[in-house]
């Protein structure tokens, strides 16, 4: 199974309920427990979803924001979403971004894109060449929302 399909499964069982079905490919995510009940009382979770997933470039767009925070615009234009989509986020790269919060914060979003606020965990001043020598870049799943 691809990463790609891996992470698809793992997301639709783990954020929307949405039981599998068939197949061995129902063990790659750690033998999911799927609530069958709540799943038929909310027939709507069984819809199919467009999934896309993208991520910026490493080390560029982050901007300082105020004294402790960088701020990133995420550009999800080219997803083509119709209406603002479930986003699901992390910050990736080649090091120190495990000291970080704010990774997974989506703020503004819309069809378009997102923005996401970091700072370090320990309050010390943060820079945009922080992300820069991290070569950090965000990672990010759009669940188009019926």
């Amino acid at each position: 199974m691809s990463i790609a399909k891996s992470l698809t499964v793992a997301l639709s069982v783990a954020t929307f309920g949405i039981p599998l079905l068939t197949g061995t490919n129902a063990y790659a995510v750690g033998h999911p427990v799927v609530d069958q009940a709540a799943s038929k009382a909310a027939p709507s979770l069984q819809t199919a979803h467009r999934t896309v997933a993208g991520r910026t470039v490493a080390g560029v767009g982050w901007e300082q924001s105020g004294t402790g925070a960088l701020k990133i615009h995420v550009d999800t234009t080219d997803a083509h979403f119709n209406g603002t989509p479930i986003y699901v986020t992390s910050i990736a790269g080649v090091g120190n971004q495990f000291g970080l919060v704010g990774t997974s914060s989506v703020y503004s979003p819309a069809a378009t894109g997102f923005d996401i606020f970091i700072r370090w965990a320990d309050g010390h001043a943060i820079s945009p060449a922080d992300a820069i020598s991290g070569g950090w870049y965000v990672q990010w799943i759009g669940v188009e929302n019926p």
